[in-house]
Formats: structure tokens, C-alpha cells, sequence
């Protein structure tokens, strides 16, 4: 730049000093007009000294300018289109801390005040923007957890030649990033490099790690303007805000039913086993509302009670209208806004025996049920987790 900096008045100097630098050229002008801004600061301290001698002055208190990361280009940048980018908007700067929805940024900006004049000029010094590029990232070597997902990625179809590298865990995902390069054979440059993320979600009732919508922009744009986007998964609606330098800002939103896929707990018997015919009776047709007062609202059969006392029950059970059977339900009594599970013995819509808990207490305490047959006592459990087993004690 050619500007005068010593014609230049004090409030034209303070702007370009402590505003925002978005080119290498901008921030040579910032840190020669801190300069400046000290050497006028400087002066006016030496013609007051002689002025009033023998006074004691304190120089006023000055702050170091912060200048953010170099910002886009206004200039159109063509990108390479893949499947799932979303399109990039300019937002203002994101401040540090946790916000909305587990928002989690990081950053540091750090004021320092400085007292003296001759210090005050050393802390004017406008700093060059930040150069560190946030595919440093990929420098590093892999993790464990890292290196497993890459077969994840070749299953479902995605090229990854850096990485998988992980930016950071929020809600039920992982947000990993990865660098997908081609070269044709006899080009020097990449006729394909793309920057990428996705989510990795690990679901506990199928115990399974998927990897979710990958979504990339090429090299070039990335190195511009980042990689803002928003990533659709099992548990979630996961936002990345990843830009060229510094490190990724995350989101998620997860409704209700999102999460009692990632986390079932009890009710995982529910997604795991299908209602059968008879189940839906039960629920249509709220046979069990007489005998324990309860309208149902999820009803699974588990076994017939004679499976107990069979060596072969596959080959010899006869089921029928008059088979007791073992039963999870959850339900609630009329008016009452408590909602209950519950381990029971029913037949032919009937409830003959039966232990319940407020479900609010399912997550730290299995329900239990013990129940006599044929001078046996069986004892069915149904754990937070969603499991249910029963033992059969000989008799005694």
C-alpha cells in the first residue's frame, strides 16, 4: 500500500490499527499505523514533559488489537460439486463458549492493557494474521479409533486418501473429516481434491458404527471460505462450521425419537421385537384394562410360561387360547399421568400375576418378577437395558 501514514488523523490511523485484516496487505498497514499511533502517543508525552517538569504523568492505557483470521474473498471461487455440499453463507464471527444446543467453539481472544509509554509502543504492534491452515489437522498421526473407521468409509463408497481425523464428539456422533485426492496419470496437479466430513454414530441396540452423509468441497474453496454445513444422521442433525484456520465449531439437534434409537434402554425390547398378532390385541383392543387397570400402551408376548418345564419346547408346546404367557407392557392408569412397566403372567386377555415400577425408575433398577409353576419358581427380569431373562429353580 501507498498511503502517507504521518498525514493520516488519529481516528483514520485507530481504525485501520484495531479493525479487522483481511489481506496481507491490510495487516502491513494495521501494524504501521500502530506504529504510528505509538510515535504521535510518544511525542505528545515528550511535550508535556518539558512543559510541566517535575510532574509525574502515566501514560494512557492502550490494547493490544486482536485481528481475526483472514476473512473470504469476495471474488467467486469454483468449487467441485459431491453429493450432500450445502452452500455457503457469510456469517459474522463466532464468539467463544458454549451457546444453544451444546454449540461448543473454540477460541481465544486475549486483551492485555499496558501501562508506560515506552512498552505501549512495543504492544501496538499489529500481529500478521494467523497462516496456520486447519488440514494441519491431517499432520498428525492417526488414532486407533481413527484408522477403525476407514473400512466404514470403503463400505460405503467414499475414496479417502488423508485422514479419517476426528474434529469432535457432540450428542450421539462423531464428526470426522478426511481428504479425498485424484490424480490422473501424466497431470501434476489433482484433477480431484476434495476436503470432506461425516458423521460417525455408534447406535448400542444394533452395536454397530455408521458412517453418515458425507459431504465435501474442493481444496480451493476450503482454503478460502471453509466448509460450512449440515449433517443428517441416526441420532441427529449435526451443524460443522469448519473454517480455514482454527478449529471446527459443532452442533447437533436430536428430537425424541432420534434418541430412543441411539438409546433405547428398557424399551429397546419394544424396537427389537416386532408385535406380533396377538400383541396388537392386546393394544387395540386393551384386553388387560379389567384385571389391572391400566391402559396399554406397548405389549409384547415373550414366551409361553410351559417353555419353562420343556426339553424340547419348540416340539412340544401346543399354544393356545388358554396359554399362559410371560409379558413386558408399559401403561398408565386412567387419569394419571405416571407411566408404568411392567413384568406380568397373563392368558386369554387376563392378568394373573404382575410386578410394575414408575418407568422414570426403569434406567437405574431392573424389574423383577417371581412366580410358581409345578413347584417351581421362576424369576424373569427386565433390565434397563432392555433385556429380559428368566431362570427356573429346581424344586427343593
Amino acid at each position: 500500500m501507498n498511503e502517507d501514514i504521518s498525514v493520516v488523523d488519529a481516528a483514520q490511523l485507530t481504525a485501520w490499527a484495531y479493525g479487522r485484516t483481511a489481506s496481507a496487505d491490510e495487516a502491513d498497514r494495521a501494524h504501521r499505523a500502530a506504529l504510528e499511533l505509538a510515535r504521535r502517543a510518544e511525542h505528545a508525552s515528550s511535550g508535556a514533559t518539558a512543559q510541566a517538569s517535575g510532574a509525574t504523568r502515566t501514560a494512557p492505557l492502550h490494547t493490544t488489537p486482536r485481528h481475526a483470521a483472514s476473512e473470504p474473498s469476495d471474488a467467486e471461487h469454483s468449487g467441485i460439486e459431491h453429493s450432500g455440499t450445502e452452500p455457503f453463507e457469510d456469517e459474522d464471527e463466532p464468539e467463544a463458549g458454549i451457546g444453544f444446543r451444546g454449540r461448543v467453539a473454540i477460541g481465544a481472544g486475549v486483551a492485555v492493557l499496558l501501562v508506560g509509554a515506552v512498552i505501549a509502543s512495543q504492544a501496538l504492534l499489529a500481529p500478521r494474521p494467523s497462516t496456520a491452515s486447519s488440514l494441519a489437522i491431517f499432520d498428525r498421526a492417526e488414532t486407533a479409533d481413527e484408522r477403525a473407521l476407514i473400512g466404514l468409509f470403503e463400505r460405503a463408497g467414499e475414496r479417502v486418501s488423508l485422514g479419517p481425523r476426528e474434529l469432535g464428539d457432540v450428542g450421539f456422533g462423531t464428526i470426522v473429516a478426511y481428504r479425498s485426492i485424484v490424480n490422473s496419470s501424466g497431470v501434476q496437479e489433482p484433477t480431484l481434491d476434495l476436503v470432506c466430513v461425516a458423521v460417525a454414530e455408534f447406535t448400542q441396540r444394533t452395536q454397530n458404527t455408521t458412517i453418515s452423509n458425507p459431504t465435501c468441497v474442493a481444496r480451493a474453496m476450503f482454503e478460502q471460505r471453509g466448509l460450512t454445513t449440515t449433517l443428517y444422521g441416526i441420532g441427529g442433525q449435526y451443524d460443522v462450521e469448519w473454517g480455514p484456520q482454527g478449529s471446527a465449531e459443532l452442533d447437533v439437534l436430536i428430537s425424541e425419537s432420534q434418541r430412543l434409537v441411539m438409546e433405547p434402554g428398557y424399551l429397546a425390547i419394544f424396537f427389537d421385537r416386532p408385535a406380533s398378532e396377538l400383541d396388537q390385541r392386546y393394544i387395540a383392543e386393551q384386553l388387560l384394562f379389567d384385571s389391572a387397570g391400566l391402559t396399554v400402551n406397548e405389549f409384547r408376548t415373550l414366551m409361553p410360561v410351559q417353555t419353562f418345564f420343556e426339553a424340547n419346547p419348540v416340539e412340544t408346546i401346543d399354544v393356545g387360547p388358554d396359554t399362559e404367557w410371560l409379558t413386558v407392557y408399559t401403561g398408565a392408569a386412567v387419569g394419571s399421568t405416571t407411566s408404568m412397566a411392567c413384568l406380568a403372567i397373563v392368558v386369554e386377555g387376563e392378568q394373573l400375576e404382575n410386578q410394575c415400577r414408575p418407568t422414570d425408575e426403569m434406567a437405574s433398577q431392573a424389574l423383577t418378577l417371581e412366580f410358581t409353576r409345578e413347584n417351581r419358581t421362576i424369576r424373569a427380569t427386565w433390565s434397563s437395558q432392555g433385556e429380559v431373562s428368566a431362570f427356573t429353580s429346581d424344586p427343593g
